[in-house]
């Protein structure tokens, strides 16, 4: 019975689908559409200076016009918590199908979406692109001057890779008084803070970070748990890795030492810990860095900062956790004790794209009057790797006044009598050679800037990250007033010590004391 009832329903089925379906149903078909033209692009503009124009294609797969849509253009801050935002806030710049928008936002990374919604459906189709925007004062070539006594700053925004903006005396209208400018001090810190040091013969001061003024405001002396009448800064630098959050370390005039865990570059100084076994030594001026941050799998310790103990001639690194230095530890092929016996002259972090980057160290040798270069490379779980190290050799050592170092390869380059020499580390026997000389001119900064932010995140474009490569020469033209005397060049260094060539010349600026590059903060 089971089985015929099972037949009955079977044959019921075949019958009924033998008819035609006979429901009320509408079909339309969906209009796509495509955003070409302008999108998956990086802009860079800048603030108050430029407009952003786009003009994107929109096609569909139905005959549509421009009028069938709707337009929004909005630039969201990279990193933002849309959850955090204030009620109202819709960061849209603009509602036409192109855009033509005054850039009015401060310096930063944006995130853009270009939102098109048909009018007929309700649907919405959304292109991406980003802008970076930059202002006069987020970043560029800061130059410090004396006119009349007196600290004077002068900057070079780099506008594209040939036009740059010149900016002369921002401090004109300050009426804080420094006295006599002495140095700039960068201190790049790889989460969004990018700060400058000013020290002059009254005190150290912070370039506040939106218009460059220093004041009682800026005093460093405020960073310090028992605050100072003055604080004179020689060195200072971020340690870029480390558990207990990024490690600020600065030296000062009197060769204190104070290191301390900071978070987003915000902290304060405690008491000096240039104690080695229970006694005071004199620091030099010189803080050693890891500049590159990585994750490297089963680290146990991020790098450690060194320092120089110019009392007892020795290599000396805080490590992770510590509060007081050691005399550092080496591993790998060993070329020199920790402890050389020499006076400090000079030193330098400097970085490479895709590796940890050296730092460079000059000592002289205080009996035979000898140069010798120290290169060391700082890396995870304190293994510090002794790189280079050998007599400097060349024409007018004993009178030279500045040594730099080349971000890339194992160059040396000493300033002395006004000539420009350059020494390869990797062939110590060969001698330095000439290679720049200025008649007419006084050679006052030799200069190569890391410029981290722009390696660490990627720069847009290469002509950016090449800068930290150039060799930076500013020189005061004689028997031309200070106001307008000071001349910037930048040179490209080619590899195999081949010649350097010239990219850049900035004549008309103050008599110049320091050059640094004021790098972006990161948003």
């Amino acid at each position: 019975m089971k089985r015929y009832l099972i037949y009955i329903l079977l044959g019921w089925w075949a019958f009924t689908s033998c008819f035609d379906d006979k429901g009320n149903y509408d079909y339309w078909e969906i209009n796509e559409v495509t955003i070409s033209g302008g999108m998956d692009t990086i802009y860079q503009v800048i603030a108050y200076a430029d407009t952003l124009r786009l003009n994107p294609q929109i096609t569909s797969s139905l005959e549509k016009h421009d009028s069938d849509y709707e337009y929004e253009w909005k630039l969201i801050p990279n990193g933002i918590d849309i959850s955090e935002v204030a009620e109202g806030v819709d960061f849209i710049i603009g509602r036409d199908k192109n855009l033509e928008w005054p850039v009015t936002l401060g310096a930063g990374i944006y995130n853009g979406f270009y939102l098109v919604k048909d009018k007929s459906t309700g649907i919405t189709q959304r292109g991406r692109f980003s802008v970076q925007v930059r202002t006069l004062t987020s970043e560029g070539w800061l130059i410090l001057c004396e006119e009349q006594n007196k600290a004077r700053l002068d900057l070079i925004f780099n506008e594209n890779e040939t036009d740059d903006i010149v900016a002369h005396n921002l401090w004109v209208n300050q009426e804080f008084e420094t006295g006599k400018p002495l140095r700039l001090i960068p201190c790049w810190f790889r989460d969004k803070h990018s700060r400058v040091l000013f020290v002059s013969e009254k005190g150290t001061y912070e370039l506040d970070e939106t218009d460059l003024h220093v004041g009682e405001d800026t005093d460093f002396r405020w960073r310090f748990g028992v605050i100072p009448e003055a604080i004179h800064i020689q060195a200072a630098k971020f340690s870029q890795r480390s558990i207990e959050h990024d490690r600020w370390t600065v030296v000062t005039g009197q060769g204190d030492v104070y290191s301390e865990a900071v978070n987003s570059g915000i902290g304060f100084f405690g008491y000096p810990v240039n104690v080695l076994d229970g006694e005071r030594f004199v620091a030099a001026p010189f803080v050693g860095v890891m500049y590159l941050w990585k994750f490297i799998a089963g680290a146990a310790n991020p790098t450690s900062t060194m320092l120089y103990d110019a009392t007892h001639r020795q290599f000396l690194a805080i490590k992770n956790g510590d509060i007081y230095p050691t005399v550092m530890k080496f591993s790998g092929e060993k070329l020199f004790e920790a402890q050389t016996g020499k006076d400090f002259v000079a030193g330098e972090s400097t970085y490479q794209t895709g590796a940890n980057g050296t730092n460079y160290v000059i000592l002289k040798d205080p009996n035979t009057g000898k140069y010798y270069f120290y290169g060391i490379l700082m890396d995870y779980d304190e293994k510090n790797e002794q790189q280079y190290y050998g007599e400097v050799k060349g024409a007018g050592l004993s009178g030279a006044t500045q040594f730099v170092f080349h971000n890339i390869y194992p160059y040396l380059f000493y300033l002395s009598n006004n000539q420009i020499y350059q020494f390869d580390m990797r062939y110590p026997e060969e001698e330095a050679k000439p290679v720049l000389s200025f008649p007419g001119e006084e050679v006052k900064v030799i200069k190569f800037l890391p410029l981290i932010s722009n390696y660490a995140y990627g720069a847009a474009n290469s002509w950016m990250r090449q800068r930290g490569y150039r060799l930076v020469v500013g020189t005061s033209l004689q028997g031309v007033d200070e106001s307008e005397c000071g001349i910037m060049r930048t040179y490209d260094v080619p590899n195999l010590m081949g010649p350097l060539t010239k990219v850049k010349e900035h004549k008309g600026l103050g008599k110049i004391v320091d050059i640094i590059y004021k790098e972006p903060i990161r948003k």
